[in-house]
């Protein structure tokens, strides 16, 4: 995620490996693609997630994080070199459309009883609870929501 023309898909091509484009493509709303690979017998898929559009599409920075995918996934901000008076600006933005994805995952987790043992994993990596209302708290643009 990022900002527009600020390499999103250029970068997701050099982690797939693939060869140098010809030229850039506009990504338009969010795209998917993946690439599976062998290592040490091992086989892996990693799946890329692109969110195209910019600020008017940051909404959808919370599609990815679901169930299957919440213990493994990894967010990475593209910024703008080429504009170094809107990097901090952008940086932030991004981190905290990041971050209001997350807490509302975190409240929803709170109220599904599949993840029983949420407390149990976000212990494990040195948060308090994923049940603490200390996560809903801390945002206040975030308002609970019966259908979630």
């Amino acid at each position: 995620m990022g900002e527009k023309s600020s390499g999103k898909t250029t970068l997701i091509n050099l982690l797939k490996g693939a060869q140098k484009e010809e030229g850039p493509k506009a990504t338009y709303a969010m795209e998917y693609s993946f690439v599976k690979r062998t290592t040490n017998n091992r086989k892996e898929v990693v799946h890329f997630y692109e969110l195209g559009g910019g600020k008017e599409l940051a909404e959808l920075v919370s599609v990815p994080l679901t169930k299957e995918t919440y213990k493994n996934i990894v967010y990475i901000i593209s910024v703008d070199l080429s504009e170094p008076s809107t990097l901090m600006e952008s940086l932030e933005y991004w981190l905290r459309k990041v971050r209001e994805a997350v807490l509302l995952f975190l409240a929803f987790l709170n109220n599904d009883p599949y993840f029983e043992k949420a407390d149990n994993f976000f212990k494990s990596i040195g948060a308090s609870s994923a049940r603490s209302d200390n996560y809903i708290k801390t945002s206040n643009t975030l308002e609970q929501h019966d259908d979630r």
